[in-house]
C-alpha cells in the first residue's frame, strides 16, 4: 500500500508541473450593467503561438474550482490542444452567493440582459 501512496503523490507531482507550464493570464472585466467585477482565465497550451492553428475554445464557470482542475485534465490526459477561459464569481462575493445569484435569473428581461452583454464578449 505505501508504494501505491508513493506513486500517486508522484503522479499528482507530475500533472502539477505539466498545468504550471501552460501558459494562463487572469484579466479583470467590469461588468457594467450588473455594477460588478469578475475575472477572466485564459489558459493557453505549452507551445501555443497566434500564427499557428486555429484551437477549440473551452469555456468554464466557476473558474475558481474548474479552471485548475481542467488544467490539470488537459495536462495529465494527453488530449488534444485547447484554450480554457474561465469565469469567476463576482469579486467580493462568497462562491454561493455569486453563483445562485448570476446563475439562476428571476426575470425574462434579466435573462436577456445577461445573453446581450455574454454573447459578444466571446466572439
Amino acid at each position: 500500500m505505501p508504494i501505491f501512496r508513493v506513486l500517486f503523490a508522484a503522479a499528482l507531482i507530475a500533472v502539477a508541473a505539466a498545468a504550471s507550464a501552460a501558459q494562463q493570464d487572469v484579466n479583470p472585466l467590469r461588468a457594467q450593467a450588473l455594477a460588478r467585477d469578475y475575472q477572466v482565465f485564459v489558459s493557453l497550451p505549452t507551445g501555443y503561438s497566434e500564427s499557428g492553428p486555429a484551437l477549440p475554445v473551452v469555456f468554464v464557470t466557476d473558474a475558481d474550482y474548474a479552471f485548475p482542475l481542467t488544467r490539470a485534465i488537459r495536462a495529465g490526459v494527453g488530449i488534444p490542444p485547447f484554450i480554457l477561459v474561465g469565469l469567476s464569481y463576482a469579486v467580493g462575493d462568497t462562491p454561493e452567493y455569486s453563483r445562485r445569484r448570476d446563475y439562476t435569473p428571476t426575470r425574462p428581461d434579466m435573462i436577456t440582459a445577461a445573453s446581450k452583454w455574454a454573447i459578444p464578449r466571446t466572439r
